[in-house]
């Protein structure tokens, strides 16, 4: 089930820190984004930002190939000591998910878990932020929705 919190409409790259501070006020306990959309809509620009936001400044890629990215982050004061960011777009089956430690990465207590293409783990989620991107009116810009996900 998912109900929507915010929508931002026809945001340009320029507007990605205002939306990513409010995602951040946002974020639930268990610290999951999912990030839905087309290949090239914008999601690892979303989580550029979000890691950037963080306080993490080295280079952010997709982890479409590697499967899983981490970004350690500088924060002696907070629970969120690093950012796991996974592309589940080359894998088939939640077995696969297993496979590469999800459960893990999912229930760490100490980061952000952000995944791409996350249908085939939504049986592992019980809360979190669910992210759609598409493009919007002008090819550059963006229509973001935020909603709060828990499962069924």
């Amino acid at each position: 089930m998912r109900s929507l919190l915010e929508k931002w409409e026809d945001i340009g790259e320029e507007d990605w820190n205002l939306v990513v501070k409010d995602i951040l006020k946002m974020l639930p306990r268990s610290h999951v984004i999912l990030l839905q959309g087309n290949l090239g809509a914008g999601k690892t620009s979303l989580v550029r930002a979000l890691a950037k936001e963080m306080g993490y400044h080295s280079s952010i890629s997709s982890p479409t190939f590697s499967l899983v990215n981490e970004y350690p982050l500088n924060r002696a004061h907070t629970r969120i000591q690093s950012i796991y960011h996974l592309d589940l777009y080359r894998l088939n089956s939640l077995e696969e998910a297993l496979d590469i430690g999800i459960e893990d990465y999912l229930y760490s207590g100490e980061a952000l878990t952000i995944i791409e293409w996350p249908d085939i783990a939504l049986p592992l989620i019980q809360e979190a932020l669910l992210i759609e991107i598409q493009y919007g009116k002008m090819h550059l810009n963006r229509n973001v929705r935020l909603y709060h996900f828990i499962s069924e």
